[in-house]
């Protein structure tokens, strides 16, 4: 299986931190973010396929064409025009079933494996928050994907069961399928929404929703390391 790892983006809400170093490759607790992902890939996956963007010479440079025994793909992703663009950037590479991380993102071995060894062709994995907070919300029923919110920024007891809310994590298992289903594009944005397709497609496909206590986002400079290099 292929793991998809999405690291063009240019990280500019970590300020002066990403003006030589790309996102993903900003470290936390001594490691880079893409290492973090990479370590709890479970040897399953053979190959990895990183799509790039700004400061590719970085990541490229870095890791070369392997990782502690799994190929590296790199994709150059030029305009970040979205998280369903990438997917669709990577249609040559991609054989059959595949997982999608966020590059600037932390998920824990365990959640990556459930999401591997789930038996449904499409999984989505979402985290649990009983207060309100930024985020994609994730709309299910019975356990299984529908659609994600994006236009809510701070969510109550108006979302979910019992006041709580089901965050998306960017950690998804698809098939080649996906490619059969047109773009989404994001209103009033010139981005196409990987999840937003993905619903678009949950009459035909079961998306089976996943949960992990343990994902980390990173989003501001006090997430990472306060001293930083390569």
């Amino acid at each position: 299986m292929q793991a998809v790892i999405l690291a063009a983006g240019k990280g500019t809400r970590m300020g002066n931190l990403t003006e030589k170093v790309p996102k993903p490759m900003l470290l936390y607790k001594g490691k880079n973010l893409i290492c973090h992902k990479l370590d709890v890939l479970p040897d399953s996956i053979d190959e990895i396929i990183l799509v790039v963007g700004y400061l590719k010479e970085v990541i490229i440079g870095y890791f070369g064409n392997s990782y502690k025994g799994k190929k590296i793909t790199y994709v150059d992703m030029p305009e970040l025009l979205g998280t369903a663009w990438a997917i669709k950037l990577c249609e040559s590479h991609i054989k059959n079933s595949f997982i999608v991380m966020m590059g600037d993102d932390i998920y824990d071995a365990r959640g990556v494996k459930e999401a591997i060894d789930e038996s449904a062709e499409w999984t989505l994995t979402v985290k649990k928050f009983d207060e309100a907070r930024r985020g994609s919300v994730v709309i299910s029923s019975e356990g299984f994907f529908l659609g994600i919110d994006e236009e809510v920024r701070e969510v109550g007891n108006e979302h979910g069961a019992e006041g709580a809310m089901f965050v998306n994590t960017g950690l998804y298992k698809l098939n080649r399928k996906i490619f059969n289903y047109a773009l989404v594009k994001l209103p009033d944005k010139n981005e196409y929404g990987l999840p937003q397709t993905m619903a678009s497609a949950s009459h035909d496909i079961p998306i089976k929703v996943l949960y992990t206590d343990e994902w980390k986002q990173v989003t501001s400079p006090e997430d990472v390391d306060p001293i930083q290099s390569l």
